[in-house]
């Protein structure tokens, strides 16, 4: 087990910088957001609020840093999960506006999760709510899931084993043999637990090391402390990127787990 603790932390949209201002238009017209910044942070960077609470952070692609040098960001098996709460206006909606859906598939707990292909080709994951009444019942996507990321695993135990014993995720229901794995991750501020969600995959897929969009998780409260995760995952040879950004103010890394998806953490004066 990891002496640092590895919070959930939202997630980051990416987009080209030269389609950046084009991105956040297209972000809060088809999904029902509202851009409260827009401003300069290691390139471009939005906070696009959701209608429920929280944001989800747009972020441009910079090639001078490593956490965002990519032209062409192919999809990992991470997913940022999202909250859909009227199903058939969402669909609708897409359908009219010639947005591509993916088919539904049945989750474990009985729940229906499909992808929504967002600008540029991004994949956003929806996953209907348990509610009995919708809070916001014309949002499109209403905020972050309670299932906040699902990841697609060919090795279940591996990965498993990874997001346990390196990120520091907690068991909360296996049924392996059956194909699924719960845990917990620690939110950043609130200290409750979040769920990820790891599941079979059984396409064929090379290695994947980067992604449109990006789970991200916080060291801290210390600088030293971002500092030191990174130097302590190096020495263990774990496949971890350089730091982008100055630890003194804002900084980021990833690391690989065993099935190439990226793990981003970062920090804040």
């Amino acid at each position: 087990m990891n002496q640092f603790d590895f919070m959930w932390d939202g997630g980051f949209i990416m987009a080209p910088i030269e389609q950046f201002d084009e991105a956040i238009e297209w972000y809060c017209t088809h999904m029902g957001w509202v851009c409260k910044a827009n401003f300069e942070n290691v390139g471009r960077m939005a906070f696009l609020k959701f209608p429920g609470k929280g944001q989800v952070v747009l972020k441009s692609y910079e090639n001078q840093y490593p956490q965002f040098n990519y032209k062409q960001a192919p999809e990992s098996n991470s997913r940022l999960c999202f909250k859909i709460e009227n199903k058939e206006n969402a669909l609708s909606y897409f359908a009219t506006h010639g947005i591509k859906t993916s088919e539904m598939k049945a989750l474990p707990d009985g729940r229906e999760s499909f992808e929504i292909h967002a600008f540029g080709g991004t994949i956003l994951t929806a996953v209907t709510s348990n509610a009995e009444r919708s809070k916001y019942p014309k949002s499109r996507i209403a905020g972050y899931s309670d299932i906040v990321m699902i990841i697609g695993a060919k090795n279940l135990k591996d990965m498993i084993s990874f997001y346990e014993n390196v990120i520091g995720m907690e068991k909360l229901e296996y049924e392996v043999p059956n194909g699924f794995a719960l845990l917990g991750a620690k939110d950043a501020r609130s200290k409750v637990h979040d769920l990820v969600l790891i599941v079979p995959d059984d396409t064929e897929k090379s290695l994947v090391t980067n992604q449109s969009t990006q789970p991200h998780f916080w060291i801290g409260p210390k600088k030293k402390d971002f500092v030191m995760a990174w130097e302590k995952l190096k020495a263990e040879g774990h496949t971890i990127s350089d730091i982008s950004g100055n630890p003194e103010t804002w900084a980021a890394f990833y690391l690989i787990d065993p099935e190439g998806n990226r793990v981003n953490v970062w920090n804040c004066k």
